[in-house]
């Protein structure tokens, strides 16, 4: 996946994954472009299914690192926290 961009790793398989942040050079980074091309040594952090992960690995020959989960509060930055809200029907944000 070297030299590949973000889009292009998140449309490897057709399922639905979402791509949390990506640690490049022990820099953690949550905002990122999805024309960013990923280098030798990126760990990607993911939000899949098992079964799509597996999928991830094995048909981007990826190595899996860890395997484990990152909460909320590992995510969050000086510039980026985690919000949950609740839209109701009709906001103007619904949709």
């Amino acid at each position: 996946m070297v030299e590949k961009t973000i889009a292009e790793f998140e449309g490897l398989i057709d399922s639905e994954i979402v791509i949390l942040g990506l640690i490049r050079r022990d820099r953690k980074r949550l905002v990122f472009r999805a024309a960013e091309t990923l280098q030798q040594g990126d760990i990607v952090i993911v939000e899949a299914s098992h079964v799509d992960l597996e999928k991830l690995v094995s048909k981007g020959k990826l190595k899996l690192v860890g395997g484990v989960k990152v909460s909320q509060e590992e995510l969050r930055s000086d510039e980026i926290g985690v919000l949950e809200a609740v839209v109701p029907p009709g906001s103007a944000v619904e949709g």
